[in-house]
Parts: C-alpha cells; structure tokens; sequence
C-alpha cells in the first residue's frame, strides 16, 4: 500500500543484491489475471518503508518509479 492508504497489490518476489544483502526491489501482483495480461509490476526500494500489520506501506516517492514489466499478453501483442 501507499503511505495514502492506496493498495497496489501483493508482493510476488522480492529482489536482493547479494553483494550488500539487501532489499533492492519487491515484485507486485495485481491478481493472476492482470498479470497475464500486463505482467507484474516491480518496485524500486527507494524512501520510506514500514510495517503495519500485514501491510508494507511506501512512499509516494517509489509508486512515481514502478516499473512496468515487459512480460504479459499486452506486451507481447502490442
């Protein structure tokens, strides 16, 4: 979720640099379908991060760098 409140989905994978073990990147799932058609999104792990519950919450400043994934339906026929 975003520090607003606003769900941008689950987290699929998370992305390590190995060197320094650290956190890098999460892999977000919109559900099984939207990522069929669109791919999963990936996002940087940049600013502020915390736990809630069972929420991570991020900042506006990462949801501005989602990366679009080139995998899904839409890419590949598009």
């Amino acid at each position: 979720m975003t520090n607003k409140g606003y769900d941008i989905g689950y987290i699929n994978d998370i992305y390590i640099d190995l060197n320094y073990g650290s956190i890098e990147a999460f892999e977000i799932s919109d559900g099984i379908v939207q990522d069929i058609i669109s791919g999963r999104s990936i996002i940087p792990l940049i600013g502020e991060l915390y736990l809630k519950k069972d929420y991570f919450f991020i900042s506006k400043d990462a949801c501005e760098e989602i990366i679009e994934s080139e995998r899904g339906l839409h890419k590949i026929f598009s």
